[in-house]
């Protein structure tokens, strides 16, 4: 069974009240997606933009739990001079250090983060990189849902 995290963003215009619930409905959405909820985040935030919808700190913490890195980083492919390539290329063929082995006794990380509200591609893909696991907002498990319980031709498109 795929293993969930659930963040939530509390803005400003939504008391705890009504964050709580949205939480909540968020977790019954995902357990009928077939997910188990390993755990909920959330943050007070004065929105939802920004590259990565989290601060610096708490997405930090969702990489922890996730076992991602908690940096973004860039997809570009950084040009480098021939000097530092043939420096680089030198380091290479010295030993690498020892991998460290996964605790067997850990409980297996959370596949999934799921974000209480509509995010954009690149602040998908953004969450996807610091934290190593695949990201859905709320949408994108409604439809999901709609999508595994089509039957009809119409349905499915």
């Amino acid at each position: 069974m795929p293993r969930a995290i659930l963040v939530g963003i509390q803005v400003p215009s939504v008391d705890d009240v009504a964050h709580a619930a949205s939480i909540e409905e968020l977790g019954r959405l995902v357990k009928t997606l077939g997910y188990e909820v390993v755990g909920t985040m959330s943050q007070k935030r004065d929105g939802i933009g920004g590259g990565t919808v989290l601060g610096k700190g708490r997405l930090e913490e969702l990489a922890a739990i996730t076992g991602g890195t908690g940096v973004v980083g860039s997809m570009a492919i950084p040009q480098k001079s021939k000097a530092r390539e043939r420096f680089e290329d030198a380091n290479e063929k010295k030993p690498d250090a020892p991998q460290v082995e996964p605790d067997p006794e850990a409980p297996p990380k959370p596949e999934f983060v799921i974000v209480d509200h509509e995010i954009s591609p690149s602040q998908a893909r953004n969450l996807e990189r610091a934290t190593g696991a695949q990201v859905l907002d709320r949408t994108g498990v409604i439809v999901e849902i709609f999508h595994r319980h089509a039957h009809s031709r119409e349905a499915k498109l």
